[in-house]
């Protein structure tokens, strides 16, 4: 299996180049900008595109199991 190394992606541009450790100290409702675009989001917005990636890719993952339907 392989390893996924959890990506913080601007929800405009799709850019990963998010500085890790100013997202780990910000607040729930803090700005912070995009370095490639300038795009100003909230880390929830940012958090939110974090969840909607993981779940494509669960929805991915158990695809061809038998049994699984997603809704």
């Amino acid at each position: 299996m392989t390893r996924l190394k959890p990506v913080t992606k601007c929800p405009k541009c799709g850019c990963t180049e998010i500085e890790t450790a100013a997202f780990a100290k910000a607040n729930a409702n803090d700005l912070l900008t995009c370095p490639n675009c300038g795009n100003r989001s909230t880390k929830d917005e940012f958090v939110a595109e974090l969840l909607n990636e993981s779940a494509r890719r669960l929805q991915n993952a158990l695809r061809n199991i038998s049994g699984f339907k997603p809704k």
